[in-house]
């Protein structure tokens, strides 16, 4: 499959089961990211 924009029929739909709840509110670790133009980017 190619065609990234169309999914499969039989694609079996996604659960929440929930193991992710804690993160809402909670502060993201500092990240630090290289760009294509070799420069840092920071994520915050």
């Amino acid at each position: 499959m190619n065609d990234y924009l169309n999914l499969p029929a039989d694609l079996p739909v996604s659960e929440d089961d929930g193991a992710a709840n804690h993160l809402p509110g909670r502060r993201m670790p500092h990240l630090e990211l290289p760009s294509t133009a070799g420069e840092a980017v920071h994520v915050e």
